[in-house]
């Protein structure tokens, strides 16, 4: 089924990203009840397509000052059918009264977020995609006034095609890479985590890095 707030996966450069409309709310953080009547909301305004009888549910994901650095909440969200099955889960984020999706998209073939940390006043994530072919991506949002500006890298394959993820760590200013199997979000451990490089920033699109600074090819080792 398609994705609520559906933009192309790999999304632009330096774009802003696509939310719901800002207004005016309170200033105090919102609760699981209240993000999943706003994601409701926000995904039948872009979907109005959708099955009336949809039943959506928010949980909130903890994320190191994300709230007191960005004032931004993440959510984890599960779309059941009418039968109470469920056919769709992804990860939002709660910014200035509206709903965003970090990974461009809410669908099937698009995996709730891996990872994400904040680091130099942005929200930095990961997350996988693909029917068939594994893909791993990285993304940045960044404030910009009452709308948040994406930055997304291109899609790193795993030489077998396949899972694990790509997630993210940080350590000081700099936020590393690693390939490691996690079962949910930021739930992965550094003892069978494989280094695969640095973030940078290049040509407003993100890159991995190696130690000389070298971009690492989009085919992993």
């Amino acid at each position: 089924m398609g994705g609520a707030g559906a933009t192309p996966t790999g999304g632009a450069a330096g774009a802003a990203a696509t939310g719901g409309t800002a207004g005016t709310c309170s200033p105090a953080r919102i609760n699981a009840d209240e993000a999943t009547r706003s994601y409701t909301k926000y995904a039948f305004d872009v979907q109005p397509q959708l099955n009336p009888a949809t039943v959506f549910a928010a949980t909130e994901l903890d994320v190191p000052n994300l709230w007191d650095g960005l004032h931004a909440q993440l959510f984890y969200v599960t779309a059941r059918a009418e039968d109470g099955t469920s056919f769709r889960d992804c990860t939002v984020l709660y910014y200035a009264c509206q709903i965003f999706i970090p990974a461009g998209e809410c669908s099937q073939a698009v995996q709730p977020l891996a990872s994400g940390l904040v680091v130099r006043g942005a929200f930095y994530f990961s997350w996988g995609w693909g029917s068939g072919v594994f893909r791993s991506q990285l993304g940045k949002l960044t404030p910009n006034g009452s709308q948040l500006t994406r930055t997304v890298s291109d899609a790193y394959f795993n030489a077998s095609m396949g899972p694990p993820p790509l997630v993210l760590a940080a350590s000081g200013s700099d936020v590393f890479v690693y390939r490691a199997p996690g079962a949910a979000f930021n739930e992965w451990s550094s003892a069978n985590a494989q280094l695969i490089g640095r973030v940078s920033e290049e040509a407003e699109r993100l890159i991995v890095v190696d130690d000389a600074g070298r971009p690492v090819g989009t085919t992993l080792p």
